[in-house]
């Protein structure tokens, strides 16, 4: 099996825990999203950038909630995203590196293990 092929569950703005999820989507789908993302997304992470670079972190942190989609890489899930609702593993690992300062301290990180 292709890891673009891995499903994972996935949420249509805004973040509303718990809610059962709104799709099961694959790797190759999101990396189809990534690539050519929507414009209202587009729009949305100029946004969240502008507020970033401005040192606005709670409308940066609004916009992501409210505004953008979200997946669970790791797993797809039932009703909620739970442990206890965990219909299937991805066989991906994901790793959260938005609060680093930069490639550096992510280096720095993985040369640690």
């Amino acid at each position: 099996m292709s890891a673009f092929s891995c499903t994972m569950s996935a949420w249509h703005p805004p973040i509303n825990r718990p809610s059962p999820p709104d799709a099961v989507v694959t790797l190759a789908e999101v990396m189809q999203g990534i690539r050519a993302p929507h414009p209202d997304t587009v729009t949305t992470v100029a946004h969240i950038r502008s507020a970033i670079a401005n040192n606005d972190k709670p409308a940066a942190d609004e916009a992501k909630g409210a505004r953008l989609h979200y997946i669970t890489p790791a797993a797809t899930f039932g009703k909620r995203r739970a442990i206890s609702e965990v219909v299937a593993l991805s066989g991906l690992v994901v790793i959260d590196v938005d609060h680093l300062d930069g490639p550096a301290e992510a280096i720095a990180l993985r040369d640690q293990a």
